[in-house]
């Protein structure tokens, strides 16, 4: 098997020893001879000398460090990323903020402030969602693990929205003017944190076919206009209205399972193919109905 990979104080060590030379090695050998004679002396004598002993030591381990922590072979490089792509679904401004971080002058791989100063670096970046095993890697690397927002959506022409309902500057997204846009999203901080989770949970659920999505309308999101109308409405390219019901965020009041109404889409759309004619249709319920546009008469798909 292959040789373990020495660890980042083993090889700090390893070097120290070459930097300190003959001369730190002259001195523990006379300290190692000197030994017998120290623990042959009285109990006063020989605390003398062993604090003498352990003097020695300390400043042959202070050495050490200050050695090993000046040693180019432990400098951090300033800059913490090199050149990377953006991360899927971004835009080349999250891989620019990425390059941009700098480390102080100086750093070095034994500082213990370099792997806290880094997430906190990290955790600031705006399409950021996670960051995760950040740590040192001999002899002079950073490694480190972030989990990036994915947008779904968008909110208005400033902010795009991510998997979890999160908002960030919509300029990070790679094309952030094709995104769905929401509709209806309420002002108050509460409110308008619960319809973009439930929006992003709709789109979500809609799987491949959210990349027909135009519009999603959460205006409804609890009754709030009418307790009696889909509290979630997406509509579709062409035009197609789709009353979706419920978001998936709470079995209690789930209506269907997702799963079910994504099928029943999907076979009304593959059997309806020119949506022109068709002005909304309803996957709320076990049995697809759908408005005729021309017509405006209510009628049944079939299954």
């Amino acid at each position: 098997s292959a040789p373990a990979e020495p660890s980042l104080a083993a090889a700090g060590a390893q070097a120290a020893a070459g930097a300190l030379g003959s001369g730190v090695l002259g001195l523990l050998r006379g300290v190692g001879r000197g030994l017998p004679w120290i623990f042959g002396q009285r109990d006063v004598q020989r605390l003398a000398a062993l604090g003498i002993l352990a003097g020695v030591f300390c400043g042959t381990s202070q050495l050490v460090a200050e050695r090993v922590q000046t040693s180019p072979d432990y400098a951090l490089p300033s800059r913490l990323v090199a050149e990377v792509a953006p991360p899927p679904g971004l835009s080349v401004k999250a891989a620019e903020d990425l390059s941009s971080l700098r480390l102080v002058r100086g750093a070095h791989a034994f500082d213990a402030r370099i792997v806290p100063a880094v997430a906190r670096q990290l955790g600031r970046l705006p399409w950021v969602e996670q960051v995760s095993e950040v740590e040192l890697e001999p002899p002079a690397k950073i490694r480190f693990r972030l989990r990036p927002h994915q947008p779904l959506a968008r909110l208005g022409d400033q902010l795009a929205v991510s998997r979890s309902g999160a908002t960030f500057p919509i300029h990070y997204a790679a094309a952030g003017d094709a995104l769905p846009e929401f509709r209806g999203v309420p002002a108050t901080p509460e409110a308008r944190a619960k319809a973009l989770q439930a929006g992003a949970q709709v789109l979500a659920d809609f799987g491949p076919l959210a990349a027909q999505v135009e519009a999603i309308d959460v205006s409804n999101l609890a009754g709030a206009v009418d307790p009696l109308q889909s509290e979630v409405v997406v509509l579709l390219s062409g035009g197609l209205k789709v009353e979706w019901g419920r978001a998936n965020l709470d079995e209690e009041r789930q209506d269907r399972p997702a799963e079910q109404k994504r099928a029943d889409l999907e076979a009304f759309l593959a059997a309806y193919p020119q949506r022109g004619r068709v002005e909304s249709v309803s996957v709320r319920w076990d049995e697809v109905t759908f408005v005729l546009a021309e017509e405006q008469s209510l009628a049944s798909a079939g299954r």
